[in-house]
Order: C-alpha cells, then structure tokens, then sequence
C-alpha cells in the first residue's frame, strides 16, 4: 500500500463495500446485498408456482397481459438490483470514474450525456445520506454532487461511523 493514499484503520476492515488500493488509486466495489434480491427473487418465485399450478395458462390471451407485466416489472426490479457503482478514485491523475454493474445504467449515462470520469475540481460536495427500509435504517451512502447538478452514490456502508469516516478521509485528500 503506497502510505500517500493510506485508508484510516477503521476502513481498513470494512467489509462493505470493497475498499482497495493500489497505485495511487483507491478502488470501491460495492455490491448487492440480500435484502436487495429478496424481493425479486420473491415476485420471480412466485410468478413461477402460479405458472406450474396452472393458475396462469399461457394460451389465454388475458393471460399474456400478466406475463408481459412480469417481464416488465422484473426487468424493472433487475435494474434496480444492478444498479451499483463500481468507482476508481485516480489521485494521480485527479479522476473518478463512475462505472456501473449494470450495462443498461451505463447506457443510459451516455444517451443523458452524464459523466462517467469527474476531475476533482468538478466536485462541489461529498456528504453521507440514509435509506431506511420497513422502519430500519440499513445503509447509508456516500454522494458525490458535482457542478452540473448530478449526484453519484459512491459507496454504500453498513455504519454510519464509516460512510462518515470515508466522507472525511475524501474531503482532505480531494480538497
């Protein structure tokens, strides 16, 4: 580990997200969590027994309204699944790059014109922010918002000690 872009200890362990470094680039991996497949995995399997207990047949046309639905829905809930960064801090080179899991993200990024590499003087704040999910709070994000007004969710921590600690630990390198 280069002791110029050295993580503070705490973050060192964490084990969500992915904190990596290596030549003068700190590397975050997030990555799904099993409360983000539950749901579709849930809505999947169930549309499944319907189909095998023969309560949706597929000849009906009425039917065929239930499976486009489906489709659409999952494809909607896959998006929202996939739909993490995989970002690379350059201190070298002054950089984020924004890239995400889910090609039809990145695509849309391109179609909107959002960027997908962000110098460091483009960035007019870093902060953490919460979700919380059926009345318990489960993450909390660190979001990067930059001059042109988008907002880039970077990492998503289990404790807000650490989304804190890695706000501030990016603050004093990027500032």
């Amino acid at each position: 580990m280069n002791s110029h872009i050295e993580l503070p200890g705490e973050l060192k362990t964490t084990s969500m997200p992915k904190l990596k470094i290596a030549d003068q680039k700190v590397i975050i991996l997030n990555r799904p969590r099993a409360m983000d497949w539950l749901f579709p995995a849930f809505f999947m399997l169930l549309f499944s027994i319907m189909i095998m207990n023969g309560k949706l047949l597929l000849t009906n046309t009425d039917d065929s309204d239930y499976i486009i639905l489906f489709f659409a829905l999952t494809i909607f809930l896959m998006v929202k699944v996939f739909s993490l960064n995989r970002v690379c801090i350059d201190f070298e080179k002054k950089l984020i790059s924004i890239k995400n899991y889910n090609p039809l993200v990145n695509l849309g990024r391109r179609l909107f014109q959002m960027p997908l590499a962000i110098s460091f003087k483009e960035i007019d704040k870093i902060f953490t922010d919460q979700n919380w999910f059926s009345g318990q709070l489960i993450r909390f994000y660190v979001i990067l918002e930059t001059n042109a007004l988008y907002k880039f969710r970077i990492a998503i921590f289990s404790k807000q000690q650490e989304s804190i600690m890695f706000v501030e630990y990016l603050k004093n390198k990027i500032r």
